[in-house]
């Protein structure tokens, strides 16, 4: 029996980490219908699991009321219960769904697989306050992992260049892509009407949003016939309005929105193109929806973009603020190279699967399985 543990479905209502674990258990059902797979989470607050057949999930979602009287408690609580169970009905693997100085069951006797999603607390220490504690559990759950998938290639050499591991014990699995979750929205008239440039992400500390307001502010001829569309992210900041008054930006010149897939695929699918300055990502979700979408994407060219986003790119220097302008004026001010990356993107999304990347981890668990 394959069991995944609570970790992240106690953390996260919905989210990147928790989305892939949902939809790789939902393949490897499939896939595997005489495997056993478990997911041991007592209390949650997840949203995805309800994607999963009952049987396949031990515990009860929290009703929405309730989350925050148990959120300093659920997840020792969640530790507990599902240390009970597993003692009572151990698993052949355990799958740690994220980084904690324990474990709920002994690594000396039963193989435990880890994700590493990024090395972004490593490489960006002062932009987290909690630094200490999370590499601290990083680390500690990084020794006691039998097999460590990196959800991509430069997620592997950051995290053999940072920590001590044995490089045998680290495999590669890319993260899949469900384009039908973007091609399946209805498309509609444009949310925005006027042309826009989209940036999709929170925009604080590495995800470089800073550099695009200055990129986008330069050139007269971006910001006078293009807006500047932000998706996600929190709430606008003092200090943001007070950067869009320095650089000479009106506000209805930069639209700060939040919504859900149907107003993310429709900004995808009417922007000129999608600009991803961010200088660094473990895997990078975005640049595939627009490509989903037919977006054209501008996007770093540092971290695991390149080796994600292959061909089906324009790329800049993340610090180089003149790179960043030509690159945009590069794609929205050529039809011909908008529609090459449009070409390019569709067939860029092939290399993405929750199929293979199922397959792959059902290569670790047999590798490290007892049955």
């Amino acid at each position: 029996m394959i069991v995944f543990d609570h970790q992240i479905f106690c953390r996260q209502p919905y989210g990147g980490i928790s989305r892939y674990f949902v939809e790789t258990i939902r393949e490897l059902l499939r896939l595997y219908p005489d495997m056993p797979f478990r997911v041991l989470a007592p209390l949650y607050i997840n949203s995805y699991l309800e994607r999963l057949p009952s049987a396949v999930v031990v515990g009860r979602k929290l009703i929405r009321g309730r989350r925050r009287a148990l959120a300093n408690l659920k997840q020792e609580l969640n530790r507990w219960l599902a240390s009970l169970h597993w003692r009572w009905q151990p698993g052949d693997v355990l799958h740690e769904t994220y980084y904690r100085l324990s474990c709920i069951a002994d690594p000396r006797q039963t193989p435990v697989v880890l994700t590493m999603f990024d090395m972004i607390n490593e490489l960006f220490p002062d932009q987290h306050p909690d630094f200490a504690e999370r590499h601290a559990a990083k680390q500690a759950a990084v020794q006691r992992a039998a097999q460590i998938i990196c959800i991509s290639e430069n997620t592997r050499q950051d995290l053999l260049r940072i920590l001590p591991v044995d490089p045998k014990r680290v495999s590669v699995i890319h993260l899949g892509f469900d384009a039908g979750q973007f091609t399946s929205q209805p498309t509609g008239p444009s949310q925005i009407g006027s042309p826009y440039l989209l940036f999709v992400s929170n925009r604080a500390g590495y995800k470089n949003f800073a550099a695009l307001l200055r990129a986008y502010a330069a050139r007269p001829g971006l910001r006078d016939h293009f807006k500047l569309v932000c998706m996600g992210g929190e709430a606008t900041t003092p200090a943001e309005l007070g950067e869009l008054a320095r650089l000479g930006l009106e506000q209805n010149q930069v639209l700060f929105l939040r919504g859900d897939d149907a107003l993310l695929a429709n900004l995808y699918h009417h922007a000129a193109a999608l600009v991803y300055p961010s200088c660094y990502e473990g895997f990078g979700i975005p640049p595939l929806e627009a490509m989903a979408c037919d977006c054209p994407v501008i996007c770093s060219n540092t971290s695991s973009l390149p080796e994600v986003v292959g061909e089906a790119g324009e790329y800049f220097d993340p610090q180089d603020t003149d790179a960043l302008t030509t690159a945009i004026e590069n794609v929205v001010g050529s039809p011909t190279r908008s529609a090459e990356l449009r070409r390019l993107g569709r067939l860029n999304l092939q290399r993405f699967s929750w199929t293979q990347c199922a397959q792959q981890h059902m290569e670790v668990y047999r590798q490290y399985g007892r049955s």
